[in-house]
């Protein structure tokens, strides 16, 4: 095997090892949705180390009465209602409003969570799928269009033939 061969393999085991990998990741990010989950891209870090920024979190709908202290809830921001949150419960109170904190932070939201306001509780986090999704409300094009480079090119490298195995036929060739 030449050096030149082993290159080529190299690149294209790496390469179908990245395709794969992204399929991976982007089939546990959207199959469940077929459960009829909701999954979310995390954009902060307030949940670290659990859960990273660029994780998609997917979560399913829950009782109020089954949700218990050390979940990973995402819940509507009392304080802006069109943005969701995931946050871990710290504490419920006797009416029913939960006390949330992201695991980063050094203190408690300084609202409580109503149990309704609860969209659902986290049952699968997927590491770095969303990442696109925090490039692109960053702004960050140059990130966006070097990881779909990557892909892409990944994909055609590992697509490409081997022609190593054809027989090399030398001289003239007479059907």
């Amino acid at each position: 095997m030449t050096v030149r061969s082993l290159a080529i393999s190299t690149a294209q085991l790496l390469s179908i090892a990245l395709v794969s990998l992204v399929a991976g990741l982007t089939f546990w990010a959207s199959v469940p949705a077929l459960l009829g989950w909701q999954s979310q891209a995390v954009l902060t870090g307030s949940m670290a180390p659990a859960v990273a920024v660029g994780d998609v979190l997917s979560s399913s709908r829950v009782d109020p009465q089954d949700l218990r202290p050390g979940m990973i809830v995402v819940f509507r921001d009392p304080t802006r209602p069109e943005t969701l949150l995931t946050h871990r419960i710290r504490a419920i109170a006797t009416d029913g409003t939960l006390a949330t904190r992201g695991d980063a932070n050094l203190v408690d939201d300084p609202f409580e969570v109503g149990a309704a306001d609860v969209v659902g509780v986290a049952r699968l986090r997927v590491p770095a799928i969303g990442l696109p999704r925090v490039w692109l409300a960053e702004g960050r094009w140059d990130l966006l269009a070097a990881g779909l480079g990557a892909v892409l090119t990944a994909g055609l490298v590992a697509a490409w033939p081997d022609r190593r195995s054809e027989p090399r036929v030398s001289g003239p060739v007479t059907a």
